[in-house]
């Protein structure tokens, strides 16, 4: 695949990816709701299957590029991560009101900038910085809405 594919590629998956993360949050207030599910055993049984889906493709890398420890380290240290980060924004969905919650969620493009420039030297640019304020204020009228009108009305 070309450069152009792999681009495409990353767009679909990136529009992909919100509304996944959308259904995911639907499904599992419906699924508590109906089903009396708890929120964490549903969580993690997700990120059971998906770590397993993931497994099969490390050993496919693996078979194609050797093994090495310090790939397998960073790999398990980010999946940790991730399944942290999965089930606590599981709980945060069942939880709490799920606007405030998805926009508070959203923020980690802000923390990905924010790291790519301190730990690789990442230029940021004007429009990220716009992007960065315009993301902050916007996650802060999301989440604090309710005060907000309180305040002002």
């Amino acid at each position: 695949m070309g450069k152009e594919g792999y681009a495409f590629l990353a767009v679909v998956c990136g529009l992909t990816a919100p509304i996944c993360f959308s259904y995911k949050a639907v499904y599992f207030r419906v699924s508590i709701a109906q089903y009396k599910y708890d929120t964490s055993d549903l969580a993690i049984d997700g990120q059971l299957v998906e770590h397993a889906i993931l497994t099969v493709f490390y050993l496919i890398y693996v078979a194609q590029n050797g093994f090495n420890l310090n790939e397998l380290l960073i790999g398990s240290w980010s999946a940790m991560c991730f399944v942290v980060a999965g089930t606590t924004c599981a709980i945060c969905f069942n939880i709490g009101p799920a606007g405030p919650v998805q926009s508070i969620f959203s923020t980690q493009l802000i923390y990905q900038v924010l790291l790519n420039s301190y730990f690789f030297g990442q230029t940021i640019t004007l429009y990220q910085i716009l992007g960065i304020c315009t993301g902050t204020v916007g996650c802060f009228v999301i989440s604090l809405d309710d005060h907000i009108k309180r305040l002002f009305c």
